[in-house]
């Protein structure tokens, strides 16, 4: 059984696009990578993004800090690997041997997804 839920996202939003290009930086046409959203780690909620480019994968994650004090997305870790990486790999790697629960989280293939293949 497969837990995850497919989302095909697109274009960022009108107002990124927008404040990108008041500093001269065109974002129209550029489309969003791989994600998972909403892994479990050591009791906290955490996020993976990518960005791909021939041979090279990077990794962002995030953690989800909502308490009364924090409500805010906070980086954790950030590498690359060099090689492509497809959604399969990218959740061995999230979920980390067994240490993370991705049973509640959605896995997002954005349109285009990976470098030659279908969103």
């Amino acid at each position: 059984m497969n837990p995850f839920h497919k989302t095909t996202i697109g274009k960022p939003k009108k107002w990124l696009i927008e404040a990108a290009a008041e500093i001269g930086l065109d974002y129209s046409e550029l489309s969003h990578d791989l994600a998972i959203v909403g892994s479990i780690r050591k009791g906290e909620l955490r996020n993976v993004y990518v960005k791909m480019e021939p041979g090279i994968t990077y990794l962002y994650f995030d953690k989800v800090l909502n308490s009364n004090r924090n409500k805010v997305l906070r980086g954790s870790t950030f590498f690359k690997i060099v090689k492509s990486l497809d959604m399969e790999n990218l959740e061995r790697i999230v979920n980390m041997n067994g240490k993370s629960d991705l049973s509640n989280a959605k896995k997002i293939i954005a349109a285009g997804g990976h470098p030659g293949d279908e969103a």
